[in-house]
């Protein structure tokens, strides 16, 4: 995908008073970083998305940048932001795992059934926009299917509808079902980078608490709960614990 596209779609639907600043900044940012000088970059690309505007190239960019200045959490933060708008964009997904590789835990994620491990595909491919675009084809199509067989007088085109209805039906349910999910997990799952260099996560939310592991910049969590300064955290491989708020960066 053309990053340079997305980039101008933002520009068309930003505020006119916002436009040139956004895209004065950005500018100056790709010119900061291709003369080598990346923690000017990332300030001029922070302060373009201080506007109150996201675009997956700010976020790509940033990314770099962060890469460049040996910020791996702030560096795979921003990836994850970028993919979150496009997921399919190629060069995103090369640069995130990339950028993993320097991760110093390595969590290792528990067998999954093949059928999970395909929903989780399907679902992570798309953004919730496509899906309820999808979503809406699909039923759009259905209900078509269905009043050309209760209206239609010819028995060939009755008998090819009804066939056509059943696996048009079971793709509305497939697509309907993700799209839900989708969007509860846009509503309350909640992840996070390790922005600190080593954290201890401790097992409750007090200083004095136990340590029970530790973990490096650059770790992906996913947040369950806080309280006061303190969030509980779960690992993909199933550890839970507790860790300070600033030690983290919500995706």
């Amino acid at each position: 995908m053309n990053m340079s596209i997305l980039l101008y779609v933002f520009l068309l639907i930003a505020p006119k008073a916002e436009i040139g600043k956004a895209n004065t900044d950005f500018q100056k940012g790709n010119e900061f970083y291709q003369q080598g000088e990346y923690q000017q970059a990332v300030e001029m690309y922070e302060t373009a998305l201080s506007t109150g505007y996201e675009s997956a190239e700010i976020y790509y960019n940033l990314g770099n940048a962060y890469f460049k200045s040996n910020q791996i959490g702030k560096s795979i933060l921003n990836y994850e932001r970028a993919k979150k708008l496009t997921p399919r964009d190629e060069d995103i997904l090369f640069n995130l795992d990339i950028a993993r590789l320097y991760v110093v835990d390595k969590i290792n994620l528990p067998p999954q059934l093949f059928l999970i491990f395909f929903w989780k595909n399907v679902k992570d491919f798309f953004v919730t926009k496509d899906l309820g675009i999808l979503t809406l084809a699909i039923y759009i199509v259905l209900i078509s299917l269905l009043i050309v067989r209760i209206f239609i007088r010819n028995h060939f085109f009755k008998k090819v509808t009804g066939i056509a209805v059943i696996p048009v039906f079971i793709l509305f349910l497939f697509s309907a079902l993700i799209f839900i999910q989708r969007i509860n997990e846009d509503i309350n799952l909640k992840e996070a980078i390790v922005i600190a260099k080593r954290i201890d996560v401790t097992s409750s939310p007090s200083k004095d608490a136990t340590e029970v592991f530790a973990l490096h910049e650059g770790v992906k969590v996913k947040i369950s709960e806080r309280s006061g300064d303190f969030l509980r955290i779960e690992l993909s491989d199933g550890k839970i614990g507790w860790i300070n708020v600033s030690t983290v960066e919500i995706i």
